[in-house]
């Protein structure tokens, strides 16, 4: 029976040590806070506005709502259907002070996900921007890891985000609670998008459509092929893409794309703009899947 050496096995021993010690550190040089947070606020940013319709939809349906695009007046009424709506785990406290067990701040916990994400501040009265008094929203605050888990501080593992009457949902605008200061709307880190181009794919048959991704650094369009994932917080994908809809999110004095320039395919009054013909072509901006961690995140992947 052939023999095999010592010396080979103790090498191929060594080996199999050396690639777990690389890949255990390229999981800790890579590894950011992306990766373990933007999963659950990606999640609630795709999500929420997909229930919010069903919401919006179900409760004009059973005449408790006076529009299909309109969530409920009542913040109490749309906690409770969007909990209903989504799945859930444990207490359901849709009131306006939330729940006594759990608090973030002076705000009682409201209901949180089966995947932990736990909400606070739903049943807050729906505010008016000053500058478009028509659009209707609440600052709403989400706990990835509920809050059991966590230091449950702002910028953290808990985030403000705006809720509109519409369905919509954006990072909120700056918010300072406990001397922490938090800017989602800014934030590249946690709140990720990029510039999506809509656009014709034949001039002479406007309903074949196309999307293309906008790079935003270099303002050239790189194609359906995915994954290629912009990494530009909310407020410069949207300055970049639709200055003009900022006020339908943000008053003046929370933000404004002074510091941005309107990228050059999402400009359609500019008769250079190769699109300038497609009369139906539009951008817009899409929250972005988190990239993988590890050495996947060299690759992009």
């Amino acid at each position: 029976m052939k023999k095999i050496s010592a010396m080979v096995l103790a090498e191929v021993v060594m080996a199999i040590l050396i690639c777990a010690i690389i890949v255990g550190a390229s999981v800790c040089v890579f590894k950011s806070n992306d990766v373990t947070k933007s999963p659950f606020i990606f999640s609630v940013l795709k999500n929420l506005p997909d229930a919010n319709k069903l919401v919006m939809e179900d409760c004009y349906n059973a005449g408790g709502c006076s529009s299909p695009t309109s969530l409920p007046d009542s913040t109490l009424q749309y906690c409770t259907r969007i909990a209903d709506m989504v799945g859930t785990s444990g207490e359901v406290v849709c009131t306006s002070s939330g729940s006594s067990s759990y608090k973030y701040s002076s705000m009682g916990m409201n209901f949180k996900l089966t995947n932990g994400v736990a909400f606070y501040n739903m049943t807050a009265s729906w505010s008016t921007l000053s500058s478009n008094v028509s659009i209707s929203y609440i600052d709403a605050y989400i706990d990835i890891n509920g809050p059991k888990n966590g230091d449950n501080k702002l910028c953290s593992d808990i985030f403000p985000i705006r809720i509109f009457k519409n369905g919509a949902v954006v990072p909120s605008p700056k918010k300072t609670i406990s001397g922490t200061s938090c800017s989602p709307y800014t934030d590249d880190e946690f709140f990720t998008y990029r510039v999506i181009l809509n656009r014709a794919s034949d001039s002479s048959n406007q309903n074949s459509r196309i999307k293309e991704i906008v790079d935003t650094t270099s303002g050239v369009t790189t194609g359906s092929n995915l994954p290629f994932r912009e990494r530009v917080s909310f407020l410069e994908a949207l300055c970049v893409s639709n200055p003009d809809d900022i006020t339908n999110y943000y008053t003046s004095s929370e933000a404004t794309c002074s510091a941005y320039s309107l990228l050059d395919d999402c400009d359609f009054s500019d008769s250079s703009n190769p699109y300038y013909d497609d009369k139906s072509a539009y951008c817009t901006v899409e929250p972005v899947k988190p990239r993988g961690t590890g050495i996947f995140k060299i690759f992009g992947i």
